[in-house]
């Protein structure tokens, strides 16, 4: 009958499979690996740029009735945060109170916040009556004092009077290299939600 010396015995040891946890751990770090890759794709992807046309659209649908039900003047502002390495394009639901803008009721347009950021791998390019404008950094609708900012504009109006500000918003890749939707609305406060197909 055969036996093991010592030696045997440690090179067999050393030379076992790797452990449940050491396996359990790499398929982790191949899933976390994956699904941030997954992520990057998905957010300046078609069918992530169509997904927020669309929410954007129905949002304006939604403040153009409030502006007429309400009688007061409702706003959409496109803007510009800092953040590192650039800057994310968002948008946010406004209305006027008889003085001053404010920041509107976000349960009226069915959104979490009166402000929407774009995913940082999403930009913007819009168009106010026909013409290319650049949204600005995001101002405050107050000064330190909390008086109303006079100097504060937003784009885009939407009046009682069923008058609304034409413009047109392109949702591009970071890159601006790929534009895959828009939403247009005329000045009959129309919505138009179209795929652009266009690489520039």
């Amino acid at each position: 009958m055969p036996t093991w010396s010592s030696d045997q015995s440690l090179v067999r040891k050393q030379h076992r499979g790797f452990t449940l946890l050491e396996l359990m751990m790499v398929l982790l770090l191949i899933g976390l690996l994956a699904g941030a890759g997954f992520t990057l794709d998905y957010a300046s992807s078609p069918s992530s740029q169509q997904q927020q046309a669309g929410l954007l659209a129905q949002q304006f649908k939604l403040a153009t009735l409030e502006a007429v039900q309400s009688g007061n003047m409702w706003a959409l502002d496109f803007f510009r945060v800092p953040v590192a390495g650039g800057t994310q394009a968002g948008y946010r639901w406004l209305f006027h109170d008889g003085s001053r803008w404010r920041e509107a009721d976000p349960a009226i347009v069915d959104a979490s916040s009166s402000a929407n950021l774009l995913p940082l791998a999403m930009q913007l390019r819009l168009s106010v009556d026909g013409a290319a404008l650049e949204p600005e950094l995001q101002q405050p609708l107050t000064t330190a004092s909390n008086a109303a900012n006079t100097r504060f504009a937003p784009e885009i109006l939407l009046l009682p009077t069923h008058e609304i500000t034409a413009f047109s918003a392109q949702l591009c890749s970071s890159d601006h290299n790929q534009c895959n939707v828009s939403v247009t609305v005329d000045a009959l406060g129309r919505v138009l939600v179209q795929a652009d197909h266009e690489t520039r």
